[in-house]
């Protein structure tokens, strides 16, 4: 876009949108001021802000840790936390063979279908937005409308 288009363009904006658009620039210029001045580091006790101690006794324990500068018992009761936590994400890598036993039994035809489309994936031809096997090359080349054979 051309500077008498993005003119254009701000000046189309209603305050809110201008506001909010004015507000994530200036978050920008802030951080890449603050990682040109001082590069960010990694300090272990930062990782304090980041746990939630009512997430399980292992956190609380890991924050407790964490505090005390002791790195190694702060790893590990955050490792058995992960390890025995309930997941809640609907797909539990611990109950990964037992999802695939249950797909094959009641789609015997899934992963042979799994295969077909991804070879279609690999060959660069998608599904998108309602339209079947569009030829989009591989890598694809997003910047290029396939529907209508125009960028």
């Amino acid at each position: 876009m051309n500077a008498r288009g993005v003119l254009r363009r701000i000046a189309s904006m209603d305050p809110d949108e201008l506001s909010f658009r004015l507000a994530c620039e200036a978050r920008k210029v802030t951080t890449r001021l603050q990682h040109a001045v001082r590069p960010p580091q990694w300090r272990r006790s930062d990782a304090t802000r980041l746990l939630e101690p009512g997430a399980g006794d292992g956190v609380g324990h890991a924050i407790a840790a964490l505090g005390g500068e002791r790195w190694q018992d702060a790893h590990q009761r955050l490792a058995r936390h992960f390890v025995t936590r309930a997941s809640c994400w609907p797909l539990r890598a611990r109950e990964r063979d037992a999802l695939v036993s249950r797909i094959a039994d009641r789609f015997s035809g899934a992963a042979a279908d799994a295969t077909t489309r991804a070879d279609r994936l690999t060959a660069g031809r998608f599904n998108l937005l309602g339209y079947r096997d569009l030829p989009c090359g591989s890598p694809p080349d997003w910047d290029l409308d396939v529907v209508h054979g125009r960028r």
